[in-house]
């Protein structure tokens, strides 16, 4: 919880200077690089990562793994790199830059967390956010975005590689004598890009296509919302074990998964409420000129966070019933959607109409869900 919570602090500094000190412009170009950023890290974590800690990997092959991690990362990196330079995202074009020690330090991280020493990767992202927040008392740094943005990259670089040295991880990027096998490793992609990845997607397809005020209230709007979206996200790691508990108990009841759904909605409701309260003073303080635009969709996006929340439950109880076959077919029809639906209604309408669309698929995603849980545990299908 320490290493999240220095995480996701480094993270919310960043996305509060960036736009107090950008523009609209900026804010939407950042939200590429940040999803480039994430792309990077969800993509080595699924093909390397999650499959490491599925088979219990010992210490000496999560060291060598490092190879992997560092091979996928400069692949996944040139693929940014190259977008970038042709769309002319020069964020995009740092994250394809330090796509190695971006790979790398979320893997020492997960390393250092699940298997080894969990001091160390508190410690990393301490140092990181202790990096930025130096950078934030210089003049020259904090009203620069783009070398704002460099700057947590380098501090998350140096950080990153101490950890890899100190952990004895491999640095230099091989496939050869490879822990994790190719096709788990696709395996694992396929399902990380409908899920998480369909939303790196939609921002870099609205990017593209959509205006700057797209992109840039929707990340205005996570960053108000994204201290509730750090708690929602601890928490989910303990949705899956409490619901196989729930079914043993009462293997054809969807109670336990209901009460969590009920929690979740109790807790997130207020908090949401309250960010919708933050007066136009604050509001400007904290996002800058990003804020006139973000204001107008917080309240949809609020709502279509809690319906994020609604459809986390289902989606992890499907996991604790092994219905991965199911879980593939709904993510592979409803990703799809998702994306065609927001983008299109950005290019037509803008950044309302998109916020809109967002709402409307997450509330379906979590009807679906549901219905699909509910079958699955009274055996109808």
């Amino acid at each position: 919880m320490a290493s999240t919570a220095f995480s996701s602090a480094s993270s919310l500094l960043l996305s509060i200077f960036i736009a107090r000190s950008g523009t609209i412009a900026d804010v939407a170009m950042f939200a590429i690089g940040f999803a480039g950023y994430m792309a990077i890290t969800g993509l080595t974590r699924a093909m390397v990562s999650e499959p490491s800690a599925a088979r219990l990997m010992g210490i000496p092959n999560l060291r060598i793994s490092g190879r992997q991690v560092s091979a996928y990362g400069l692949l996944i990196g040139a693929v940014a790199l190259v977008a970038g330079f042709l769309a002319q995202q020069p964020y995009l074009v740092i994250v394809g830059i330090l796509s190695h020690s971006i790979a790398l330090a979320d893997y020492a991280k997960f390393v250092s967390m699940v298997f080894g020493h969990p001091r160390m990767a508190v410690t990393q992202e301490f140092m990181k956010l202790a990096i930025v927040s130096s950078g934030l008392l210089i003049p020259s740094i904090r009203t620069q975005p783009l070398i704002l943005f460099t700057l947590w990259l380098i501090a998350s670089a140096a950080t990153g590689y101490i950890s890899c040295v100190l952990q004895k991880i491999s640095l230099l990027p091989s496939l050869r004598g490879r822990q994790v096998s190719i096709k788990e490793s696709s395996s694992y992609a396929t399902d990380y890009a409908l899920g998480s990845g369909a939303t790196q997607l939609t921002t870099f397809l609205l990017g593209g296509i959509a205006a700057h005020s797209v992109n840039a209230s929707v990340r205005g709007a996570g960053t108000l919302l994204g201290p509730i979206t750090v708690v929602a996200t601890s928490i989910r790691a303990l949705i899956i074990p409490f619901l196989s508990r729930g079914l043993q108990a009462n293997a054809n009841s969807v109670t336990p998964a209901a009460n969590v759904t009920i929690a979740l909605f109790v807790a997130a409701i207020p908090l949401t409420i309250g960010v919708n309260l933050i007066p136009d003073s604050w509001g400007h303080m904290l996002l800058g000129e990003t804020w006139y635009i973000t204001r107008n969709v917080l309240p949809i996006l609020s709502a279509e966070l809690i319906f994020s929340l609604v459809a986390n439950v289902p989606f992890a109880g499907h996991r604790s019933l092994g219905a991965h076959r199911r879980t593939l077919v709904i993510r592979t029809v409803m990703a799809p959607l998702r994306v065609t639906v927001i983008v299109t209604a950005a290019v037509i309408g803008g950044y309302i109409w998109a916020a809109f669309a967002m709402l409307l698929t997450s509330a379906v995603s979590a009807t679906v869900w549901w219905i699909s849980y509910r079958s699955l545990v009274k055996g109808n299908l």
